[in-house]
């Protein structure tokens, strides 16, 4: 196998494996300090940080919106579109990273400028959304989900 075919192969496999990150089940009551502390102070680890680092960048640079409403259970957990466009602040790539209570922070994946992505049935209420410079690593926006809308 040429060597062109195979690393075209491996981006393949590495693309598909970044659209799943399945999460634990969250435990009742706050989330454990390392956890909170992998987040760092400008990926939603607070209510008050993750809405002011969204509050312009919401609707021009970074939006998540759930397109799914669960049947009600102890354990909702939803599926999510994100869509983002950073032209405007001269970024060429990005990551994407989940912050969970249960999980910490994972990558989830990494584009271009703009895009879309939908994540798998895994976001749970107080899921965060970072959203990176690849190549800097600076947080350019941030999104939490604050509730799951679910039906009886």
């Amino acid at each position: 196998m040429s060597h062109g075919i195979a690393c075209f192969l491996l981006l393949i496999l590495l693309t598909g494996c970044s659209q799943e990150v399945p999460f634990a089940t969250p435990a009742p009551g706050p989330a454990p300090a390392a956890a909170a502390a992998a987040a760092g102070p400008a990926n939603c680890s607070s209510p008050a940080a993750a809405a002011s680092s969204t509050q312009v960048a919401e609707n021009t640079i970074f939006a998540v919106t759930l397109i799914d409403h669960p049947k009600c259970s102890e354990n909702v957990a939803a599926t999510a579109v994100a869509k983002w466009n950073v032209s405007s602040l001269h970024a060429t790539s990005v990551s994407i990273f989940v912050i969970s209570p249960a999980n910490g922070k994972k990558l989830w994946l990494e584009g271009g400028a703009s895009g879309e992505a939908t994540t798998g049935q895994w976001v749970f209420k107080d899921t965060c959304f970072a959203l990176e410079n690849k190549d800097t690593g600076g947080v350019l926006a941030s999104r939490r989900i604050e509730s799951i809308p679910c039906t009886p």
